[in-house]
């Protein structure tokens, strides 16, 4: 996280904080697009934004509870608020922008009307907000992969089961990078940590599958 005083340019902090909470996002999309087990996956359309993206999301809940963490919704809620505000910020047109070095200190949403603070402590505030969400979300990414991998699972099941094949399916996980300045590192040199998960589970027939899901009541019937 960046500490006060490394803002890149008031604003542009800011953009940078929400463009990494929507690729959060959007990945968390693609993974619980390989929880359905009646279809194929879809790549979400990596150019949402971050509110667009946290609708969606909340839809996925809607319908496919199963797939995300109590948690995800209170979380959603507040990436969705923070979004709204942003946007407010970003967009606030400055009503008094002197015309010789063009400062400003009065600004105004044009289409609500609404009075806005574009202050320095303002826009550090809401990034700060927007990093630590950021940093919330990655738990949550994790344990989406964890219930969208259990349906995964439970779809290769009934595969192998149907077919008295072995089957590997493909398992989620999420994207996380986590990227630190030269100066943080104490060498000088910016690095960017890439959190890999690989390996495959081998699915054999064992007849279980129909029989869990009775078990359990977790078929797509009962969950839609």
């Amino acid at each position: 996280m960046a500490k006060v005083g490394d803002w890149v340019g008031d604003l542009g902090h800011l953009m940078l904080a929400d463009t990494a909470l929507s690729e959060l996002l959007i990945d968390m999309l693609r993974m619980l697009d390989y929880g359905h087990l009646s279809s194929m996956p879809k790549p979400p359309d990596s150019g949402l934004t971050t509110k667009q993206a946290a609708k969606q999301a909340l839809k996925f809940q809607e319908k496919y509870p199963h797939l995300l963490p109590d948690r995800a919704s209170e979380w959603l809620l507040e990436v969705l608020t923070a979004a709204d505000e942003r946007n407010e910020l970003t967009h606030a047109v400055a009503l008094n922008r002197c015309n010789r070095c063009g400062t400003a200190t009065l600004f105004q949403h044009p289409r609500t009307g609404k009075y806005i603070d574009r202050s320095n402590e303002a826009v550090q505030a809401l990034t700060v907000r927007l990093l630590d969400l950021r940093e919330a979300g990655d738990e949550i990414a994790v344990q989406i992969a964890k219930l969208v991998n259990k349906y995964i699972l439970l779809g290769a099941m009934l595969l192998a089961d149907d077919t008295g094949e072995t089957v590997v399916p493909e398992t989620v996980h999420p994207h996380i990078v986590k990227h630190t300045c030269g100066d943080c590192t104490g060498d000088g040199r910016a690095t960017a940590s890439i959190v890999l998960q690989v390996g495959s589970v081998e699915v054999k027939p064992m007849g279980l599958a129909k029989a869990l899901l009775e078990d359990s009541g977790t078929d797509d019937g009962k969950n839609a």
